[in-house]
């Protein structure tokens, strides 16, 4: 919350500032930027500022979809139908079709109506069940089911990296799960790095301060960090409570806020935008929590979903930066009249 209020002054503050109150107005967030958008949409209604669009880039609306707590199934489900597109990927797949996006059709078919329900009832599942959903989970994802079974048909995201090719002595990358790494612990239960972060870091990060110290004159006696999360003593204070309709939550989903945001404003558009190679922020689970956001057909028409065969950041993909900038600008001509 306070992020979300933090960002929502300063929005505000800019657009008295510069004279934009009258001007097309967008918000752009990118993974953690998603989540805090959904809320921050809401709070600047709150303050009679309304959003053209919003453009969502590797979202995420509920942190259900991105941990894994006890006796809770909806990681798993949600998760499934990237590992299954993983294993496409990397030709693990048997009579691979080859159209990634019809096969990802039958993966969630098979998620929805058989994965879902079996894990649904828990220690019920009868044996000829279990096995049954077991092989067919081993088959999606080109991995041995006595690994499923072991698992109890729940397999976590840092389990996956380090089982999917493990018979190659590799880890795939959770930001883009085609990227692959050196697995030095053959019997690890997650990955020792992201192959994919490892890979492209060096380059962004160089460029960022090229541009801090040589263009902007900063920065030069500061340490840049990709991620707070490394500062020692950083904690992320993430209590949220929404307005006034609603109080605090036991596990946090800014998706109400962004159900409340388009109730309150029909006629605003978002644009989602979803790699499905990425395991960080998997695309069927944000698919999952717009399909419980309880909008009316005409609100939820103004949801837009894109998906690319990329990763996290699939501007890295050129194919898909192509498509990535084909998209938002269609999205920005379509809503700034």
């Amino acid at each position: 919350d306070q992020d979300i209020k933090s960002l929502s002054f300063f929005i505000t503050q800019f657009l008295i500032a510069e004279d934009r109150m009258n001007s097309p107005k967008y918000l752009l967030g990118e993974s953690y930027g998603t989540f805090r958008n959904a809320g921050l949409m809401n709070k600047l209604l709150d303050q009679g500022i309304a959003m053209n669009g919003v453009i969502m880039v590797s979202a995420v609306f509920d942190l259900r979809t991105l941990l894994f707590p006890p006796n809770d199934d909806l990681p798993y489900i949600v998760h499934f139908p990237t590992y299954a597109a993983t294993a496409w990927y990397h030709d693990k797949v048997e009579n691979k079709p080859e159209d990634i996006y019809a096969y990802l059709d039958q993966v969630r078919t098979f998620t929805e109506e058989v994965y879902k329900p079996a894990l649904f009832k828990g220690d019920r599942i009868s044996a000829d069940k279990k096995k049954e959903v077991d092989d067919q989970l081993a088959t999606y994802t080109g991995t041995d089911p006595e690994y499923w079974m072991k698992a109890n048909l729940r397999v976590t995201n840092s389990e996956f990296f380090a089982e999917f090719l493990r018979d190659k002595a590799q880890i795939v990358g959770r930001l883009d799960s085609r990227f692959t790494g050196i697995n030095q612990d053959l019997l690890s239960q997650e990955g020792s790095h992201d192959p994919q972060s490892t890979a492209i870091s060096p380059a962004y990060i160089t460029g960022f301060l090229d541009y801090f110290h040589s263009d902007l004159k900063v920065g030069k006696d500061q340490m840049y960090m990709i991620t707070a999360g490394r500062r020692e003593g950083f904690k992320w204070d993430w209590k949220h409570e929404g307005n006034e309709n609603w109080g605090t939550q036991s596990a946090i989903n800014t998706g109400i806020d962004l159900a409340q945001a388009l109730t309150r404003e029909p006629n605003m558009k978002v644009l989602i935008l979803n790699g499905i190679y990425d395991i960080a922020t998997v695309f069927y689970g944000v698919k999952h929590s717009i399909d419980h956001l309880g909008l009316t057909e005409d609100v939820r028409n103004n949801i837009i979903m894109k998906y690319y065969e990329a990763g996290h950041m699939m501007n890295t993909h050129q194919p898909s930066l192509e498509k990535f900038k084909a998209d938002i600008s269609e999205f920005i001509n379509a809503t700034s009249k």
